[in-house]
């Protein structure tokens, strides 16, 4: 189970319109959930994303 499994529509729904980037990151550091913000300021679709390990996905993140 991810956290994102967690959220009801509601949560979902307001998460959806913060307009700031919202993501959240399970313990291996992996996507679990990404607004439109989120795909927006990563240009990248939450398809693409959601399971996939950050540090694999923004390597140059690492040197931040």
């Amino acid at each position: 189970m991810t956290p994102v499994d967690d959220y009801d529509g509601t949560d979902h729904a307001v998460l959806e319109r913060i307009a700031d980037v919202v993501f959240a990151l399970d313990h291996a550091w992996r996507f679990t959930y990404l607004n439109g913000a989120a795909e927006r300021m990563l240009q990248r679709s939450r398809t693409d994303l959601l399971g996939c390990d950050i540090w694999e996905e923004f390597p140059e993140a690492v040197a931040v």
